[in-house]
């Protein structure tokens, strides 16, 4: 996730998630890193159709309510 064309932003965003799922779509998945890919080494790959038959082992968020996140972000950082 990016925020004003920077960079992503993967800390804040589970702290918010943590504070405020309502601001999140979410989605079960089997997530997994390739260790055995000759091109696709170290690749974290999700699972989101069961074709691997491995039941999910992650949370991933795949929508966001940006105003409400911004919000939440300014709001905690105006705080310290």
């Amino acid at each position: 996730m990016a925020a004003g064309g920077g960079g992503p932003l993967h800390a804040p965003t589970v702290i918010a998630y943590l504070l405020r799922p309502e601001l999140f779509g979410v989605r079960p998945a089997h997530v997994a890193v390739e260790l055995s890919g000759q091109h696709s080494f170290g690749q974290t790959v999700g699972d989101f159709s069961g074709t691997t038959g491995k039941p999910p082992n992650a949370t991933v968020l795949n929508r966001l309510d940006a105003p409400g996140f911004s919000d939440l972000l300014w709001e905690r950082l105006a705080r310290s």
